[in-house]
Parts: structure tokens; C-alpha cells; sequence
């Protein structure tokens, strides 16, 4: 199997360049990044998995409108900080916790609504954080209920369910919630549970950058990404040649740089052809014998829905 060195080295080879090693294997780590937004690698296909925590509706609360303090009776044993990012109501609107002790909720907003005494609330975490190296989901599944959480627009969802009221036993709609401080993927997953639930889906991994001596996946050929790092080197050269004063010599490479282009265009459809994985319609989440969506029709059907699995 190719490595980056491998193709380091072709490169280097192919215009007899000095350029130091690490630099050229981190352009062609670079061009393998590049190769990858392009088209959606299966090796790069993974299966992430998301816990979305349960509602919580212990105790009760008390709040007094224009006042960004709540506190909690009886919320002793489920409050924490850890309730810091996720959201509170008690009535309509939600709003979002900057921070938590086991009595008390400070809001990022105060409260707007009428004053509550020792009333009901909910406390939901609105948007779940990705795998860190995901770069695109194409589906989720609730394996507990073999049914797919089918993919929203967030404008749809604020159109339908602007209020978020519906508390349920499992999430049916998923919206992208863009990106978290840490760059992760986000999303929001509605209706909210009472209970914890695990969902699966499936996504597209940034690939990682690979040492020198790493292996890369089987349909990364050396000689294609070769020709993607020509172009960086044509690049290299042109400048070694610009501050010696070669001017014609550097006007040449910059033609080189641009014609390697349109063939490194050529060479990552090449890639994508080469990519042989197992075919989407054998790519199934792991652990779900029996993935299309259905109605309780058969015995079987039955035993799998109170639990019973094969």
C-alpha cells in the first residue's frame, strides 16, 4: 500500500527538486484533503453514534419574570453544571442556562413570562454535538425503534414547531445546527425524549493527516497523488527561481503549475473511480437486521417491537 513518502518522493523524483520532505508530504496531505471535499470516500464512511439526554422534569421551580434566576425544589439529585448550554421552560418560551448548581439555573436571558411558584418545567439539551472529525451526515437512525430521524431544515422546523412543546418517546426530525466552539457538527433532534436515546448515523470523516510513513487507504495510488502535488512543487520551484533572478525559468514552472492543474482535475475523478468499498447498498449500521421502515405486521415484527431481538 502507498504512503505519503511514496508520492513525496515521485514528486520530488519527477523534477529532481531538493524541496525538504516533510513539507512536500504536508502538500500532499493537503491534496488528499482537497480530493476529499470532492467526493465522499468510503473509507472515510464511518458510524457515529449520539446519546440525546433525557428531558428532565424533576421537582419544581420557581421564577419571577425580569429575573434571570431560577430555583429548583426537589432538583437536588439531577441538577448540576452540567445542565450549562442546555435549555428551561416553563411555560412557552425556552431559554438557554449559562450555568447550574443542584437549586438553582442562572438564564442566558431573564425570564419574560408571567412569575411561576412552584410549578412544572422542562430542561432539554436543544442541539448535540457531532464526532469531531465528521465533515458531512447523510443519515440517522433510532436502532431501538428501526426507524429513520429524517433530516429538516432548521427554517422547516422553526416553521413547524416554533414553540418545541412536543415532549415524546423518541426523536423523528434532525436540523443542522452548524458548528460547535470546538468546529464539530451540531444538530437539534425533535421531539424530545423522555428518555435517553442512543441514535446512530452515518458521516464522513475529515481524513486524518497522515505521517510520512503512514499507509494510506487502498485506493489512495501514489502515482495519482502524485500529480496533485506537482503542482505545489512547480509552485516551490517558480519561487527558488523568481528570487535567483531566473525569471524565464519561473515564467515556465508558472505555466507548468497551472497545465498540472487541469491533470490533477483529471486524476481525482481517477480517485473516485479507484474508490472500491462495499457498495451503498450493502453499507448498513451495524446491529440492525432489518431496516425499512414498517408497521407491526407479522409475529416477528411483534417480538422485535416489545424488545425481543433475533
Amino acid at each position: 500500500m502507498a504512503t505519503i513518502e511514496d508520492a513525496a518522493n515521485a514528486a520530488l523524483a519527477a523534477l529532481d527538486s531538493q524541496a525538504n520532505l516533510p513539507l512536500v508530504g504536508q502538500w500532499a496531505n493537503e491534496r488528499l484533503q482537497e480530493a476529499a471535499i470532492r467526493a465522499r470516500f468510503r473509507a472515510y464512511r464511518k458510524i457515529g453514534a449520539v446519546v440525546v439526554p433525557a428531558v428532565l422534569m424533576t421537582g419544581t421551580v420557581s421564577v419571577t419574570s425580569g429575573s434571570p434566576t431560577v430555583t429548583g425544589a426537589g432538583t437536588t439529585a439531577v441538577w448540576s453544571n452540567v445542565l450549562a448550554g442546555r435549555y428551561f421552560q416553563a411555560a412557552t418560551v425556552w431559554y438557554k442556562i449559562l450555568s447550574a448548581t443542584a437549586t438553582t439555573l442562572t438564564l442566558e436571558v431573564p425570564y419574560s413570562e408571567p412569575s411561576v411558584t412552584g410549578g412544572t418545567y422542562h430542561i432539554v439539551q436543544r442541539v448535540v454535538s457531532l464526532d469531531p472529525s465528521a465533515r458531512a451526515v447523510t443519515s440517522f437512525w433510532h436502532q431501538r425503534l428501526r426507524e429513520p430521524v429524517d433530516m429538516i431544515s432548521l427554517d422547516s422546523l422553526n416553521a413547524l414547531v416554533p414553540e418545541r412543546q412536543y415532549v415524546t418517546f423518541a426523536p423523528t426530525l434532525f436540523a443542522d445546527m452548524g458548528e460547535d466552539a470546538t468546529g464539530a457538527m451540531q444538530v437539534e433532534m425533535y421531539p424530545y425524549s423522555q428518555t435517553d436515546e442512543l441514535v446512530n448515523y452515518v458521516y464522513y470523516q475529515r481524513p486524518p493527516v497522515y505521517g510520512l510513513t503512514d499507509q494510506l487507504p487502498g485506493f489512495v495510488d501514489a502515482f495519482i497523488l502524485k500529480e496533485g502535488v506537482l503542482i505545489d512543487l512547480y509552485r516551490y520551484e517558480m519561487m527558488q527561481a523568481n528570487r535567483k533572478g531566473a525569471f524565464q525559468e519561473a515564467a515556465l514552472l508558472s505555466n507548468n503549475a497551472r497545465a498540472q492543474e487541469t491533470v490533477w482535475q483529471r486524476k481525482m475523478e481517477l480517485l473516485t473511480m479507484s474508490d472500491r468499498g462495499v457498495s451503498d447498498s450493502a453499507f448498513v449500521l451495524a446491529g440492525a437486521s432489518r431496516l425499512e421502515r414498517k408497521d407491526i405486521a407479522t409475529a416477528y415484527d411483534f417480538v422485535w417491537a416489545r424488545g425481543g431481538r433475533p
